[in-house]
C-alpha cells in the first residue's frame, strides 16, 4: 500500500492530516486481482473561540531542523523550547519510523540512526500545561563512516 509516496509493508497505513478547513478524503484500496473497495470521510474542523488559535509552544532544535552527522549515534537538544505564555512545564514527546529513540519524553534524546547513511526523519511533539502543542520535523542526513 502506498500513502503519499510511501511503501507500507504489510499493506497497512496511516496518513496523518492538518485540514484547516472541513475537507472530505477518499481511500481507494485495490486488492491484488484488481478489486477495490473505496470509503469516504469528512473532517470537521471547528475553529476555536474568543479571537483565534491558543499561543503554542515555540519549538528549539540546537543545530535546526536540517542536520548532518558522519555518526549513527547522536543527541538532539530541544531543551531551548518555549512557551510565550508561560505555560510550563513543557513535555516532550520525540518518534521517528526510521531511526531508534531512546528518552523519547526527553527534551535531549539519544537518536541511533540505521547502519546506511541516508536522510532519516524525527518528529517532535511539545505540548505545553495547557494542552497546546507544535509539532516540528528534523531531518537527519547520516553521511558518515562511523557504524
Amino acid at each position: 500500500m502506498t500513502i503519499n509516496g510511501i511503501n507500507f509493508i504489510p499493506p497497512t497505513g496511516v496518513a496523518v492530516v492538518f485540514p484547516q478547513t472541513d475537507t472530505t478524503y477518499t481511500c481507494i484500496a485495490t486488492g491484488a486481482g484488481g478489486q477495490t473497495d473505496t470509503a469516504t470521510v469528512t473532517v470537521k474542523v471547528t475553529q476555536p473561540t474568543g479571537g483565534g488559535n491558543p499561543p503554542v509552544p515555540t519549538i528549539v532544535v540546537t543545530g535546526g531542523l536540517n542536520q548532518q552527522t558522519i555518526y549513527r549515534d547522536n543527541i538532539l537538544d530541544a531543551s531551548g523550547s518555549f512557551s510565550p505564555q508561560g505555560n510550563n512545564p513543557l513535555t516532550f514527546f520525540w518518534s521517528s519510523p526510521d531511526a531508534a529513540i531512546l528518552n523519547p519524553n526527553s527534551p535531549k534524546p539519544q537518536i541511533q540512526l540505521p547502519v546506511n547513511e541516508g536522510d532519516y526523519r524525527v518528529f517532535l511533539t511539545v505540548t505545553d500545561s495547557k494542552g497546546n502543542s507544535s509539532t516540528a520535523t528534523i531531518i537527519i542526513q547520516y553521511r558518515g563512516t562511523n557504524k
